[in-house]
């Protein structure tokens, strides 16, 4: 059918209806016309739940929120310096039993989006694989991707915890203009609850070595300055590979004046445990429930008391 709905969390008729109309021409918010201005969102077809299980979106968002404002961690870094392999790790570490503490995985919400980067580490039937993922889309107006989690505690309470994927690229121009256009970068230092700052020893081992610290200094201090009271955890990733010590001693004592109270770990995948290691980070940032920063996930609300309701 074509047309589009005029209203802007709807995406019929590529999805149900948001109003719950088992016939999309009676609702009087959707026209045969499409709206110029409106971004719409390709989903597939036929799907009878009201989220893909894809990497999650703002929009997408909302459906967890109805359960309570989950935790978001943002990782921040440079292109290349392990970001999109540390949610990978992580997910295949929940995948073989590990935990976190006393927390266990409980359920997704982007289970699609989780599969998604798995299949990269997996052997193919034609013999192809492992690899890495690969380098998350660089664009400059969409929203953040987002992947999901529910961790259930020891007491029984279950606990929404969303993960961004979020291109390099948005951090290194972040760091030079804060008013970068990559507006998803400014939308996560807004909302997130922790970050993980991310240390690339291969890239302070190079022949630039002296540049990316410099560009890692930038970065630090850019974050530094809207951190607040979050929580940091410093990721030296690659730790496989050895850097000068006056080079790690350096940047080591550079970074805790800049995050003071911040918890450092290293991580590689070339480690006997990769997933513990990677898991580890998370763990910590997940024991600072303290600090948790709540500005809302969602700009907007809708009209009705019911679907406003944030109880368990």
């Amino acid at each position: 059918m074509g047309g589009a709905c005029t209203q802007d969390h709807c995406h019929a008729p590529d999805t149900e209806c948001a109003r719950g109309e088992k016939s999309i021409a009676k609702c009087s918010h959707f026209g045969k016309q499409v709206v110029p201005d409106k971004q719409k969102v390709t989903r597939p077809t036929g799907n009878d739940f009201p989220w893909s299980g894809n990497t999650l979106g703002t929009d997408d968002l909302s459906w967890v929120c109805a359960r309570q404002r989950p935790r978001l961690y943002t990782p921040v870094g440079a292109q290349n310096s392990g970001k999109t392999t540390f949610l990978l790790a992580t997910y295949l570490g929940l995948s073989r039993g590990h935990t976190f503490g006393e927390t266990e995985f409980a359920g997704s919400y982007s289970l699609g989006g989780w599969e998604h980067l798995a299949a990269y580490a997996r052997y193919q039937p034609t013999g192809v694989g492992p690899s890495f993922p690969p380098h998350t889309p660089l664009t400059s107006t969409s929203a953040p991707g987002l992947l999901h989690l529910a961790v259930r505690h020891k007491a029984g309470d279950l606990d929404d915890l969303a993960l961004a994927d979020a291109p390099g690229e948005w951090f290194t121009s972040w760091a030079v203009d804060e008013e970068t256009p990559y507006t998803g970068a400014r939308w996560l230092v807004d909302r997130t609850d922790g970050f993980i700052f991310f240390v690339d020893s291969e890239a302070l081992q190079g022949e630039e070595r002296g540049a990316a610290r410099d560009k890692l200094y930038k970065l630090a201090q850019r974050l530094a300055v809207y951190r607040k009271s979050r929580p940091i955890a410093i990721l030296w990733t690659k730790s496989d590979i050895e850097i000068s010590t006056a080079m790690k001693e350096q940047v080591a004592a550079r970074l805790n004046d800049i995050f003071p109270g911040a918890s450092s770990f290293s991580a590689s995948v070339k480690s006997a445990s990769p997933e513990g290691e990677f898991i580890q980070v998370l763990h910590w940032l997940i024991q600072q429930s303290g600090s948790l920063h709540r500005r809302a996930l969602t700009l907007e609300q809708a009209g009705d008391l019911f679907l406003n309701y944030r109880g368990h």
